[in-house]
């Protein structure tokens, strides 16, 4: 999860928010947010500061592991699986919370200037997230939604909460149908 090749394409992604504008950059949150006008100085601080940032969520997930395992293993004997899905939710959670600060320091820092451009409407932001899908990954999601189905059959059928495995295969297929069809109709009609 955290290797250097995972790291890179999020710190791309990051920088990615920031689109060239003259002599400068163009900061949309996301893409699609309202558009304030920062210098190339100004966007190298921020994904510099993200960089950082993330080394320490990378160290915080480290040490939160550690102080989970170790809780369990000092706290009790066999710990109880509710106990450790919770406990793993918590630490997630966190780490995501810590994930989206680092995301929104721009828009945090640039909060008081006025935007250069309004944020996309929200057809625009749909036809311009659409446009970074690409037809291979929706076509992934069909096999991806076989392996979920797959793993809900036992040696006897389906039983009992290994459903839960046919009803995520059903809602990743129903799901990259409806994008499929949405980035159809986005490309054909515009």
């Amino acid at each position: 999860m955290f290797g250097s090749d995972h790291s890179k394409r999020l710190i791309d992604l990051f920088a990615a928010q920031f689109t060239p504008e003259g002599s400068g950059f163009l900061y949309r949150r996301n893409q699609v947010g309202a558009g304030y006008l920062v210098s190339v100085a100004e966007r190298d601080a921020f994904v510099a500061a993200h960089r950082r940032e993330w080394r320490r969520i990378f160290w915080a997930a480290i040490l939160g592991v550690v102080v989970v395992v170790g809780a369990m293993v000092a706290l009790f004997e066999e710990p109880h699986k509710g106990v450790t899905i919770a406990a793993t939710i918590v630490l997630i959670g966190f780490l995501t919370l810590l994930h989206l600060w680092a995301w929104r320091r721009p828009e945090r820092a640039l909060a008081l200037r006025v935007p250069s451009l309004p944020a996309l409407d929200r057809g625009a932001a749909r036809r311009k997230n659409l446009s970074q899908v690409t037809w291979g990954n929706l076509a992934l999601s069909p096999v991806f939604a076989l392996v979920l189905g797959s793993r809900a059959w036992g040696d006897d059928g389906v039983h009992g909460w290994s459903a839960l495995w046919l009803v995520a295969a059903v809602g990743l297929m129903g799901m990259s149908a409806v994008q499929a069809w949405r980035k159809w109709r986005v490309e054909r009609v515009g």
